[in-house]
C-alpha cells in the first residue's frame, strides 16, 4: 500500500523573493514525511533572487510552452472538452475569453501530472494558479489544495469556483479564516489555519539568559506592502506606550518595496 505521495507544488513565478518559506515546506515534506515533491511554476519571475536555496530549487514551467508540448496540450484539451462542457460552472467560466489561455495551461499541467504520476497539487496562491489547478482537476487531473496568504480581494475573481473542488484550503491566520467564513461559509469544513513555519533548528532562542532585562524589542521583516500589516504594528506600539509609558520599547522594520527600495 502506498503511503507517500507524489506532490506537485504549484507556485506563481518561482523562485521569488518571498518564497523562502515555500522552500522550507517542500524540504520538510521530503525529509520528514517521505513524499516526492516536484515544483511547478507558471513562469520565471521578472527579477532574479539570491537566496542560498535557489540553486537547488529546480522547477518545471507552464509558460512559455514549447511547440511540441503546445500541440500535445491542445490535443489533451480537445479530448477533455466533452467532460468540461458537461459542467455548468465550467461552461460559465469559458464564456470569458481571458480564461482561454489558463485553460490551455491547465491542459499542459494535466499532461505533466499524468507523465510524472503526481497524486496531489498544492497551490501556493488563490489567484490564476488556483484557477489553472481547478480546471486541471475538472479535466480529470489530480486533486488539489490551496493556500490563502492574504485578503481574498487581492487574488482575483472566480473564488467560489477555485475553492469548490479543493480538497482543503490553508489560511495563515485565524483572523483571515474568520473573514473567509463571511465570504465563503460553504468552505468552512475544508478551511484550516496553518501559520507560516519557522526552521527551529536554524532559528532558536539562545539558552543563555540576558544579563539584564532588555527593552521591549519588535522586529518585522517583510515587503513594504500594505498587506503585511505595518499599520497594525505601529498602532500596537502606540497602544503599548499609552498603557505602559515606563516600558522602553523599540521597533525595527527590515524590508523593501516592490521597486527594490526606490518606490
Amino acid at each position: 500500500m502506498k503511503h507517500s505521495l507524489d506532490i506537485g507544488v504549484l507556485i506563481p513565478e518561482f523562485p521569488g523573493q518571498t518564497h523562502s518559506f515555500f522552500w522550507r515546506e517542500i524540504e520538510a515534506l521530503k525529509r520528514y514525511h517521505g513524499h516526492q515533491v516536484q515544483i511547478i511554476s507558471t513562469r520565471l519571475p521578472p527579477q532574479k533572487v539570491h537566496h542560498e536555496w535557489v540553486g537547488k530549487a529546480e522547477a518545471t514551467y507552464l509558460y512559455p510552452i514549447a511547440p511540441g508540448a503546445l500541440i500535445l496540450a491542445v490535443v489533451t484539451l480537445v479530448a477533455a472538452l466533452p467532460r468540461l462542457l458537461a459542467q455548468a460552472d465550467v461552461r460559465k467560466l469559458l464564456r470569458q475569453l481571458r480564461n482561454g489561455a489558463l485553460l490551455l495551461m491547465a491542459a499542459h499541467l494535466l499532461r505533466l501530472c499524468r507523465r510524472d504520476g503526481i497524486d496531489h497539487l498544492h497551490v501556493h496562491s488563490c489567484a490564476n494558479a488556483a484557477l489553472v489547478a481547478a480546471l486541471c482537476q475538472r479535466m480529470g487531473g489530480p486533486r488539489y489544495s490551496l493556500v490563502l496568504h492574504g485578503p481574498l480581494g487581492d487574488y482575483g475573481p472566480e473564488q467560489p469556483f477555485k475553492w469548490r473542488r479543493a480538497a482543503f484550503v490553508f489560511v495563515i491566520t485565524e483572523k483571515l479564516r474568520q473573514e473567509m467564513l463571511q465570504v465563503l461559509p460553504e468552505a468552512a469544513d475544508k478551511m484550516h489555519v496553518v501559520p507560516m513555519g519557522v526552521d527551529t533548528d536554524r532559528f532558536a532562542p539562545t539558552p543563555i539568559p540576558a544579563p539584564a532585562p532588555p527593552p521591549f524589542l519588535w522586529f518585522s521583516c517583510a515587503r513594504l506592502n500594505r498587506i503585511k500589516g505595518f499599520e497594525t504594528l505601529l498602532e500596537a506600539l502606540a497602544a503599548l506606550q499609552e498603557t505602559h509609558p515606563d516600558l522602553p520599547c523599540h521597533v525595527t522594520i527590515a524590508g523593501e518595496d516592490e521597486s527594490g527600495g526606490e518606490g
